[in-house]
């Protein structure tokens, strides 16, 4: 919503905004106005998230310090679990993390796309780990709830959902296995970052799942020295 007003209104159109009411008055002209682009929170995160539970190295550049993004928390969420972060005026650095990841409680009833990669981080930290304000992931590319509980489940995590909230408790050792993303690219490169600390093979099924945000994950994970590859499999 910021973003959208913010892009408005630097198109010289006026904006008045009140809670659950937007008026724009009719009979306004856009102006001409020059952009950045910038990169996208809610995607770095996964790699950010990567390098945080293996105690690796990673600087993603076109991330705005001032973006109005409100995915723009996880800098925060990764600092609290004990990555190392330092963070420039378009940059976000992970310079590796504490041995031991902390547990954490947050609201995500405004940022719903950070959950999967949040639940993993919470899988890897060393306690109980406590994602409220979860309702609205029922209703995204897959019921997220529960796609992130079954298939995390699998690798031998503890996950459970009561009163719109997951309850992870972490440290457990992760095991490789055959992950069903239901559709959804979240969940899918959610399980790949999972697979990262999990022994043995993961295969993600269907994952051209991801193309709908991150059509070049997997190229990234390779370029960071990740060993994926990619083949057609007879479930």
């Amino acid at each position: 919503m910021n973003i959208t007003i913010d892009v408005i209104r630097k198109h010289g159109i006026k904006v008045e905004f009140s809670p659950n009411v937007f008026h724009v008055p009719c009979r306004q002209k856009y102006k001409p106005c020059n952009h950045l682009i910038e990169g996208d929170y809610s995607s770095a995160a996964f790699l950010l998230a990567a390098a945080a539970i293996t105690n690796s190295h990673i600087k993603i550049e076109n991330l705005m310090r001032d973006s109005l993004q409100g995915d723009r928390i996880i800098v925060k969420i990764l600092g609290e679990v004990g990555a190392h972060i330092n963070v420039g005026e378009n940059f976000v650095e992970v310079k590796g993390a504490d041995e031991k990841l902390k547990p954490f409680k947050i609201d995500m009833r405004d940022n719903p796309d950070l959950v999967p990669v949040c639940t993993v981080l919470a899988c890897m930290a060393d306690g109980k780990s406590v994602i409220q304000g979860i309702r609205r992931l029922r209703l995204k590319e897959s019921d997220r709830i529960e796609s992130l509980s079954s298939e995390l489940s699998k690798m031998g995590a503890d996950i459970r959902y009561s009163d719109n909230r997951l309850i992870i408790y972490g440290g457990r050792a992760l095991r490789g296995a055959g992950i069903d993303p239901h559709g959804d690219h979240r969940i899918a490169m959610a399980c790949a970052v999972a697979a990262l600390k999990a022994s043995g093979e993961t295969i993600v099924h269907d994952a051209e799942c991801i193309n709908k945000s991150y059509p070049n994950f997997v190229r990234d994970m390779r370029l960071l020295g990740v060993e994926v590859l990619e083949r057609k499999l007879d479930r």
